[in-house]
Order: C-alpha cells, then sequence, then structure tokens
C-alpha cells in the first residue's frame, strides 16, 4: 500500500551547524551563479585576513566556496577557514531557499529478511540471531521528471541482549543500560532520474536482532527493531517527504529524534564489505572483519584535523558496554578509553586524557595504544599521556568499528555519542600477535 507523507515541518534545514562542510547543499554552480545576493561582503578569515568579494558557487564536495571580487577576479576558499559570522552569513545566504518540494510521491515501506536467521543451542538455551531489513517502493505522482533523488534513512534498534563465547560454549547478557541511546544505521542513497508515473526500488541494509529462548517458544530477552525513518529529497536537497516504518515503536518519532544535535556535524556513513588499509570518517566495519583485539596488543593511528574552536565528538570506536575502545572529545578533553571485563559479569572503563587546549591548530598524527605494559595517546610522536595497563582485551568487542561516529552503545559512561565536528582520515589498526590468552 501506498503511503501518503506525514504532515510534518520541514526539517532538513535544521541540520545546520557550526561546520558549513556539512551545512552547504549546491548540486552544481549553476544555482548559485543566478545568485540570491549580489551583494559584495568584506570575508575574513580565521587568521584576520579579509578580502571583499560577493558569492558565486559552492563546490560539489562542500567544502569550496567560490567568490567574486570587486574587480571581476575569482577566489576559492575553503569554507571551514572563514570566521563564524561569514559562516552564519552564508547559512542565511542559503535560507531564502525554498525548503520543501512541490513534488508528489508515493512511497511503500515493507520489512524483509535481510540475510538467513542464525540458530544455535548451548545447554538448555537455544539462541536466534534475525536480520531484518526493509523494502523501499518509491514511485513519481508528478507530472515532470524528478531528477536524481536522494533517499536517506535511519534504523533505529536497542540492543538489550549480547551473545558471546568462552571456551567453546555460548553465553549471554544482558546489555539494557537506562537511558542509553538506540543504536541507528544511517545510510544515503542517490537514485536515477525518476520520470512520472515510474517506480524505483531497493533494499536497505539489514540490522541484527539477537533472541536467547530458554524455555518456551518466546525469547526471555531479545533486541528491539525500533523501525525505519525515511526522507527523500530532490536534487537540490528541498524535502519531499518523511516517511515511517508501520513499527508503532516509531510511529511517532521525527527524524530529529535519533540524528545528532544542531552542534553535531552531520556523518554521511558507509558500511565496509572488507577491512581496507586505511579507514575513513564515515566508513562502519563489522566486528568479525576488522583484526582481533582478542589477547592482543593494539594501535590505532589518525591524521586529525580540529576546525573548530570547541571541537567535540566521537572519533572512533569499536565495541560497547561491555568491552570495547573509543576515542573523543568532550568536556574539554580528548580521551582514550578501553572498556574490558574483569570477570564474568563485571567491566571497568580505563582511560588517559590530555586537554584540547594543548592540540594542534592544524592536522596533526594521533596515535594511541594498549598493550600488556601500559596505555599511551600521542600526538604528532610526542607521548601526552599514559596509565599502566588494565590487560589486554580478553573478547573481541562485538560492536561495528566506526570512524567519527558511533554505531554501538558507548563505550565510557560519560561518552556524549555524537559526531565529530572536525575531520579524521587515514585510520589504521595494527595488532601484534597474541600476547595472552583470552580469557577472564
Amino acid at each position: 500500500m501506498i503511503q501518503v507523507p506525514l504532515e510534518r515541518k520541514p526539517i532538513f534545514w535544521r541540520l545546520f551547524g557550526i561546520c558549513l562542510v556539512s551545512l552547504v547543499s549546491c548540486p552544481d554552480s549553476s544555482w548559485s551563479q543566478a545568485g540570491i545576493d549580489d551583494d559584495f561582503r568584506t570575508f575574513t578569515d580565521k587568521q584576520g585576513r579579509e578580502v571583499t568579494a560577493r558569492v558565486i558557487s559552492i563546490s560539489d564536495d562542500r567544502k569550496v566556496l567560490t567568490m567574486a571580487g570587486e574587480a571581476g577576479e575569482s577566489y576559492d576558499l575553503t569554507i571551514v577557514k572563514l570566521c563564524l559570522d561569514d559562516q552564519q552569513y552564508l547559512k542565511e545566504w542559503l535560507s531564502d531557499r525554498p525548503t520543501m518540494s512541490n513534488f508528489r510521491i508515493g512511497v511503500e515501506i515493507e520489512k524483509v529478511r535481510g540475510k538467513t536467521t542464525e540458530r544455535s543451542r548451548s545447554g538448555d538455551d537455544r539462541f536466534e540471531t534475525e536480520f531484518p531489513a526493509f523494502k523501499i517502493q518509491i514511485g513519481n505522482l508528478s507530472r515532470s521528471t524528478l531528477k536524481s533523488p536522494v533517499v536517506e534513512y535511519l534504523i533505529a534498534k536497542r540492543d538489550l541482549v549480547e551473545m558471546y563465547r568462552v571456551g567453546g560454549r555460548l553465553f549471554s547478557r544482558n546489555t539494557f543500560v537506562q537511558d542509553s541511546p538506540p543504536e541507528v544505521i544511517w545510510k544515503e542513497k542517490k537514485l536515477e532520474d525518476l520520470a512520472f508515473n515510474r517506480e524505483v526500488e531497493f533494499v536497505t541494509d539489514y540490522v541484527e536482532i539477537d533472541q536467547v529462548y530458554n524455555k518456551g517458544s518466546k525469547p526471555d530477552a531479545e533486541d528491539i527493531l525500533i523501525g525505519l525513518i525515511l526522507r527523500v529529497r530532490d536534487s537540490w536537497g528541498n524535502l519531499i517527504g518523511e516517511y515511517t516504518s508501520s513499527n508503532p515503536r516509531i510511529a511517532d518519532k521525527e527524524w530529529t529524534a535519533f540524528i545528532p544535535d544542531e552542534g553535531s556535524r552531520v556523518i554521511k556513513t558507509r558500511n565496509l564489505l572488507e577491512m581496507p588499509n586505511l579507514l575513513q570518517q564515515g566508513d562502519v566495519l563489522a566486528s568479525d572483519l576488522a583484526p582481533s583485539f582478542a589477547g592482543k596488543s593494539v594501535k590505532i593511528s589518525a591524521s586529525v584535523t580540529l576546525n573548530e574552536d570547541e571541537p567535540s565528538g566521537v572519533l572512533f570506536q569499536m565495541g560497547g558496554h561491555f568491552r570495547g575502545v573509543a576515542i573523543e572529545i568532550q568536556r574539554g578533553r580528548l580521551s582514550w578509553w578501553v572498556r574490558r571485563l574483569e570477570n564474568e559479569t563485571n567491566t571497568r572503563v580505563f582511560s588517559v586524557n590530555m586537554p584540547i587546549s594543548d592540540l594542534p591548530d592544524d592536522e596533526f598524527l594521533l596515535e594511541v595504544t594498549l598493550d600488556n605494559e601500559e596505555m599511551t595517546l600521542s600526538i604528532d610522536g610526542q607521548e601526552q599521556g599514559t596509565r599502566p595497563s588494565p590487560g589486554l582485551l580478553n573478547l573481541q568487542p562485538r560492536g561495528s568499528f566506526s570512524v567519527g561516529h558511533q554505531v554501538s552503545n558507548p563505550v565510557a559512561p560519560q561518552s556524549s555519542g555524537s559526531n565529530f565536528t572536525g575531520e579524521i582520515r587515514d585510520v589504521r589498526i595494527e595488532v601484534g600477535e597474541s600476547q595472552a590468552p583470552p580469557a577472564f
């Protein structure tokens, strides 16, 4: 059945944040050259240098602003290097654009099986993992061709149970933490032109739903699929409509209930099918594709640029509430966190921290390590913090390795879970030889 678009206020342009890399959306330079505001302005960068010019266009990668000077010469300027007043000016410059498209579309959302259910037994317990996904069908009900529409979707779930093996035997534990945010898959997909009365269909990524049975046909513990929210935009970035799956848990939710707040940068994710040499911002790598951390020393390095006067957010994370590693900027500190199992029921979080005021203004090399001797945090090859090692991870973290954002439950309870507001690239994971048996 074709769903009718929900009557909601346009929310696409609420996604503006301080960092204009994630603010500006322009399909090509022709719209900008038409000119909303031909006034000249004195632009100032963060070093106080000035140039008088007017806006001509913004690059497709949303990083470079092209301006024309009073004599007709053109300037290319990296947007994030402008002062915040000029970034706000550009936001207002864009605000004259209409934010709601008048295209009419029909959308059908159907829950499907993304992968065959996995089943196993251990003692009296029975374990199942389902892999639900959603089939999306979009039809153009307008007389005009819908050029290069973009769909963006999120799938939310609550991770309430975890399954793991010790000595070849399968166990489960409750992972519920009060007020913890749901896990979210967030993807964007660009579609081909959609002519009148034509339809396009695709299937989303799947999520894992774990279930544990003891006796009986109903699970004693299970993850909860909250549902899907879909947004469709035209090629200008104008919102056409927002739609939800039929799951009652998501029926009254809006996109803004799951995306980061306005101070966070919007990250476009990319689910990887194999381990690359270097990971990039937005990458998500499943735990079983990442190098094994269990009983091994770990070194993670990356090139980082802060871009803002008050940077924040998760630079990378693997794992979650029961074991894992993460590094995040929050509360004025850069923190390297390790969470490990102390025994079969208890965990502890260990950290190395440094003030962000000591971080370079330009791009720097970040390195963190964990071995049997110590945890360390280094910037440009200089050690900034260290502590005695809490021990190696005794089991492989279950949650995905994500760069620039958080897709699992947080490793540290004080984590904000927000997307990184700067830039991180060329993330390298290195593991050593086994130094200790992966046992408690």
